[in-house]
């Protein structure tokens, strides 16, 4: 049996397993007379481990469960009357000894603590009242006879951290119903997407509750928990955070706190409620001015090619649940004839960046700036070998650049805010301002630019990474002055990454390097597998001069 060698915060319980209607407070009444009954001679002896986690009271003669206040659904609509709560003292319940509640806690360890928390029955054996090792549960719904009296089966349910820091549960082999609200299903898992949530195996039905624990000691214990038993570390707190009474669901997504905010709108972290897999939800304004840039924004993240340092749309929702934004239709309405009114539109999408480059860029070391340098221009690589049409980004800066991941060894990035994206057509010069001051190429200054505008832009990305005595002017710099310094950068051996960014900082813009022959450069020689020609579409690079 486990035992917790990792000092967790107290308290370290977060979830409590309440039994709800009369059949529940049965089952858990006769595991309680077996706990209690317990002594070093009996045949029963396994039970020291499901008593671990019983919370037993004393009956005290009247109802002890009544509906918490903050089901995220009224009971009629779970499945369960509304005569389940009647009054007490319940005459059913007369001969009941003992109450209480199932305890998850970090410092009450699962049998298997990766595996999670098993509930049901055991498995027992026909010849004695002892089940066997094979049997072992955590939560034990129900004696024995539990599977006929109560459809309860020997491992019924699993309750786990998914690797987003969800808690779930899942429906083990060959497949147990369980309802969790309403909602039933057998096979898979459901995160646990609410505060408080009803949830039945077999005829038992129970409140699952988060109690209330400062969500700082809790993530405190999540992380240890990961590191100590699951071998990894803890997901970001926007994520992992406990279900709060400000979330909010968008079909099957859950949307959580604010993961950061600017003039584009808010981004959301969010989960699906079937997978627990992380996304984030950008919310957007959509009024008579935004609609035309929304509208290319979504063509756009559409038309992303499929690569791991992209974001990838999973949904757009309109407050309004239209695509089109009109006004009302209806000659009745009083705003029939007005300007429609503004809404919001929600985009999903992933992976989910909970840091950008400007948070993390003092921390990190030389190795892994190579490889965050690395991953940006493979992201820009695959922008401008785009089908059918090469995309320019064109506002490539720290803060578009999120952090998906990172540890001292390894770091994932991937490109943000595809805002100001375009497509580039063959032979077309691209016209108009876009970017961030300081991250400009000297083209912009008469509006017409191409590919070589991303190239100039990861340039100045790589002076604030690897050049960081370099004083970046927020305007287009003087032309002159950039040149020497750009020549003392010329200046590195070949394989040090300031040679590479003296390559992308030509004034001229068909002087600068490609996203693909800057993937080939020598700076990134301890980096993983570089680009071949059979990455890029059809065989054959886009070159702006052809």
């Amino acid at each position: 049996m486990n035992s917790a060698p990792h000092p967790f915060a107290l308290p370290a319980s977060f979830v409590h397993l309440t039994p709800l209607n009369i059949e529940a407070r049965q089952a858990f009444n006769d595991v309680a007379l077996l706990v209690k009954n317990l002594d070093s001679t009996s045949q029963v002896s396994d039970v020291r481990h499901p008593a671990k986690f019983m919370v037993i009271e004393p009956w005290s003669g009247r109802d002890p469960s009544q509906p918490p206040r903050e089901l995220s659904l009224p009971l009629s609509e779970a499945g369960i009357e509304n005569n389940t709560f009647d009054s007490s003292p319940l005459p059913e319940l007369e001969e009941l000894q003992y109450q209480g509640f199932y305890d998850l806690s970090f410092e009450k360890l699962p049998d298997i603590p990766r595996n999670g928390w098993v509930a049901g029955i055991g498995r027992w054996n026909s010849d004695s009242s002892a089940f066997t090792r094979t049997g072992v549960v955590d939560l034990m719904l129900a004696p024995s006879d539990g599977k006929k009296l109560y459809g309860v089966r020997g491992k019924h349910a699993i309750l786990y951290f998914d690797s987003s820091g969800s808690l779930c549960i899942k429906s083990p082999p060959p497949g147990t119903p369980i309802f969790l609200g309403t909602e039933e299903f057998s096979s898979g898992s459901r995160v646990v997407s609410s505060r408080s949530q009803i949830v039945s195996f077999g005829n038992l039905t129970y409140c699952l509750e988060y109690i209330n624990v400062d969500e700082s000691t809790y993530q405190l214990n999540l992380n240890a928990y990961f590191k100590s038993y699951l071998s990894s570390p803890a997901p970001p707190p926007d994520i992992s955070a406990t279900p709060s009474p400000w979330d909010f669901i968008i079909d099957d997504w859950v949307c959580k706190g604010t993961a950061g905010s600017g003039g584009f709108g808010t981004v959301n972290a969010v989960k699906h409620r079937l997978t627990g897999e992380p996304a984030a939800a950008k919310t957007i304004m959509r009024t008579s001015k935004t609609m035309r840039d929304i509208a290319e924004e979504i063509s756009i993240l559409e038309h992303l090619p499929r690569h791991p340092r992209l974001l990838v749309k999973r949904g757009v929702y309109y407050e309004r649940g239209d695509t089109w934004f009109t006004s009302p239709d209806n000659e009745d309405d009083e705003r029939h004839g007005l300007p429609a009114r503004p809404e919001r539109v929600i985009f999903i999408i992933q992976p989910f960046a909970r840091l950008t480059l400007t948070e993390l860029l003092p921390k990190l070391s030389p190795d892994l700036k190579i490889m965050v340098f690395h991953q940006l221009l493979q992201g820009v690589h695959a922008l401008h070998n785009a089908n059918p049409f090469p995309l320019v980004h064109r506002d490539l800066k720290l803060s578009n650049i999120g952090v998906v991941s990172y540890d001292d060894h390894s770091i994932a990035v991937v490109v943000l805010d595809y805002g100001q994206t375009i497509q580039a057509q063959l032979r077309r010069p691209i016209r108009g301002k876009a970017g961030t001051p300081g991250y400009q190429a000297p083209e912009m200054q008469h509006q017409i630019h191409g590919l070589a505008l991303d190239i100039w832009s990861c340039g100045i990305i790589g002076l604030r990474m690897f050049v960081p005595e370099w004083q970046v002017s927020s305007n287009i710099p003087v032309q002159a002055d950039f040149q020497k310094g750009v020549g003392i950068l010329k200046s590195h051996e070949s394989a040090m990454p300031e040679h590479l960014i003296a390559q992308m900082l030509g004034w001229e813009s068909d002087k600068r390097i490609s996203a693909f022959d800057a993937l080939l450069h020598p700076c990134f020689a301890t980096v993983a597998q570089k680009p071949s020609s059979s990455d890029l579409p059809a065989g054959k690079r886009y070159r702006e001069e052809d």
